[in-house]
Order: C-alpha cells, then structure tokens, then sequence
C-alpha cells in the first residue's frame, strides 16, 4: 500500500533546496496503513501473489481530508479488478458538531467535534474502526457507528453499480490445501509444550523464543534424512505447519480462553515499573550531565584555566561524571542553555 500526498495537490510545486518530495510524512504513513488495515484480511486465505495499491492525490482543496477518499478510492479499484478480492468496501469518518453527527467533517469542524472515528465497512457489517473522542459516552459511538454503517452501505452499493458496468471478471484461485491429518497428528505430539513455551509469566520474552525454536529444532532432528543426507521438503512442510499451528494456539488463547499470552485477562494492564538515579551534583547547582557541548558554547561561570574552557568540554565528552558548568549560547543571547 502506497498513498502519497504530493505538494502539487494543494497547488505549490518545492523550491529552493530541496527540489523534489521527499520521504513519506508521518501523515502518509499512516493513511497507509488506514487502508491496508480493512482491506488485507479480505483477501482469500492463501493468496499469495504480489498486489499493490497506490493511491496519489492528484488535487486537494485544503479543506477535506483526502484518507477517506484514498480508502473508498482502493476498494473501487479491487473491486473492478480481476483480483480475488472477496468483498467490497466503503469508509466513512463521523464527527459530532453541536450535538450533530457529521459525515466526512471538514478540517474547521474536526476541530470542534467531541467525536472523531473513521469506519470502514461493508453491506453486512464493521471491518475497522480507529475511533477517538472527547469524554464521550459509550452510547453516543454506538450511535456514531451505526450511522456511519448507514452511509457505508450507500458507498458500497455505488461502487457495485460501477463494477456492473465496468468491472472485470474475478480470476480463478485455488487456495491452497490443507494437511488436517499432518497438522492434527503434530499437534497430538507438541501441542502442550508450545502452549507451555508460549507462556510468557512463566518464562521472560527471549527464553520464550528459544523454547520456541528449540521445540522446532527438535522436530527437524527427527526427520527422516534422504540419499543426500537432508530433506528439504520435509523440512519445508514442517515449518509451514508448525508456523501454523503456533499462530492457531496463540490465537485460540486469546479468542476462546480470553487471556493474553502473559496470562493477564483483557480488564488487566502490565504493571509498569520506573527506575532513576539520582545525581548529587544536582544539590549544588542544575545538573547539565545529560547536556552534550555544541561548537557555539563556551563556559563563562568557570575560571579560565589550563584545565576549563574547551578542554573541560573534551574532558566531559571522555568523563562519565556530572558537568555543571552553565554555559551560554552566546554574548549577545542572555539565555541559559
């Protein structure tokens, strides 16, 4: 997913230094994900085929968000395509002005709404939400879900129209299949033990992996060895399928048994601890340990010896003891750095 904002939507062409666009904004990166997020798990379990989705906005107005149009804009495309895609899409963002639900706010009303919540959907019902508000109750968001899934339905049932006109026959696609036998039979066999080695109250995060490993790295010892001496297609069979069922035991902890996989339930947030250290020179005067010597600085409280002056800065650079000489920007800035 690529979707990029390019400064000639909004009518000015980059001068001076920089010529061209740069990198991806903040912003860009995350309209990308806005829409990669609804769309991938719609795709058939176990296509595999490279798919990208470019959405460049050619012109803005400055007043409307274009992410909304990039999410409704991708979902035509795969629809009129030839992709297996499974099921169309429509996206809406929902504000509240004056105790009034807004479709697709503009940026003057985005920043008076107490609610703010983008969603994307189909005919049947909610894909994704990303949802903030301001000390809003749970009653009104229901309220605002549901009156942007009546809006979606109209956007899905336009893009269906178009499809109908223009849209290309879906090509066929075979998932691939799956080896129930194998994967209950390597289930029987490991099953509690990747439970077990999955727990992370038990164990700390990276010996959790290494049991992780170790399980599959037994696995493998015990395959059969062929006239060469390795089997790469068992092995290949192998990793596919406990991969498998890794995800599937990780996922069926938290779908069914309703727990984390450090065992805390979904009403229970980790304890966090903080640890700091105290500098005694900050007694005496404000501590500048964590303050890094620029070419601009010069001490100015110090006296002006052998061991002062740039000398003190390069001794500080090598020292890891508290500096506290205060330093000045210049002679002409009367500011504390």
């Amino acid at each position: 997913m690529d979707y990029r904002e390019y400064t000639y939507a909004g009518g000015r062409i980059p001068g001076g230094f920089i010529k061209r666009e740069g990198r991806p904004s903040e912003k860009e990166v995350l309209t990308c994900r806005q829409i990669d997020r609804p769309i991938r798990p719609l795709f058939p379990d176990g296509f595999r085929n490279e798919t990208q989705v470019i959405a460049l906005v050619f012109s803005a107005d400055k007043e409307n968000d274009p992410d909304v149009v990039g999410i409704n804009a991708a979902a035509a495309a795969l629809a009129l395509s030839d992709i297996p895609f499974s099921a169309t899409v429509g996206a809406v963002r929902v504000g509240r002005v004056n105790g009034e639900f807004v479709i697709n706010p503009t940026y003057a009303e985005r920043a008076e709404t107490t609610v703010n919540i983008m969603v994307v959907g189909h005919k049947d019902g909610i894909v994704m939400i990303e949802s903030g508000a301001k000390e809003e109750t749970e009653d009104v968001i229901l309220a605002a879900i549901e009156f942007a899934h009546t809006e979606i339905k109209k956007i899905v049932a336009a893009i269906d129209e178009l499809v109908a006109v223009a849209g290309k026959p879906k090509r066929a696609f075979t998932a691939p299949v799956t080896d129930e036998a194998y994967y209950e039979e390597l289930k029987a066999k490991i099953g509690d033990k990747l439970k077990d080695a999955l727990d992370t109250k038990k164990y700390a995060k990276t010996d959790s992996y290494a049991l992780v490993k170790k399980i599959k790295d037994e696995l493998v010892a015990e395959l059969p060895a062929d006239e060469q001496g390795t089997n790469p297609a068992a092995k290949k069979k192998l990793s596919h399928y406990y991969e498998l069922l890794r995800e599937r035991t990780f996922r069926e902890q938290v779908t069914k048994e309703r727990i984390r996989p450090d065992r805390r339930a979904f009403d229970e947030i980790r304890e966090i601890t903080i640890e700091t250290k105290f500098c005694p020179a900050c007694t005496a005067r404000r501590c500048l340990h964590a303050v890094k010597p620029r070419p601009w600085l010069r001490p100015h409280s110090a006296p002006r010896t052998m061991d002062s002056g740039w000398r003190a800065m390069k001794a500080r650079r090598r020292s890891p003891s508290c500096f506290t000489t205060t330093f000045r920007r210049s002679a002409l800035v009367k500011q504390d750095v």
